[in-house]
């Protein structure tokens, strides 16, 4: 939900300032983010496996409490991974269409 939220922030900002305008905010491809999601994504569910032996996808956390995060988990950068992979697919997508019509 909060990728698509961040990719209507960008159509919006298309509308208001043209396409060209919005992509020059991005420093990359929005394509860029569909691989590294789910690197991100799939690399936070087999670190169990290579690290302490335990079933894919399998939650870890830190033991103690980072200042201004709190507790940290795997389940945070398999998150992360998939925001990136919905902005990603949802720009490469609007932009596309965009450039064609």
């Amino acid at each position: 939900m909060g990728g698509l939220i961040a990719a209507i922030a960008f159509v919006l900002h298309a509308f208001a300032n043209g396409l060209k305008n919005t992509k020059g905010l991005l420093r990359f491809h929005p394509g860029f983010l569909m691989p590294l999601g789910l690197g991100l994504a799939f690399l936070s569910g087999l670190a169990p496996i290579i690290g302490f032996n335990d079933p894919f996808m399998t939650g870890l956390w830190v033991p103690y409490d980072i200042p201004v995060l709190g507790t940290v988990g795997s389940a945070l950068f398999f998150d992360l991974g998939v925001y990136f992979v919905v902005i990603g697919v949802t720009l490469t997508i609007i932009f596309t269409i965009s450039e064609s019509a």
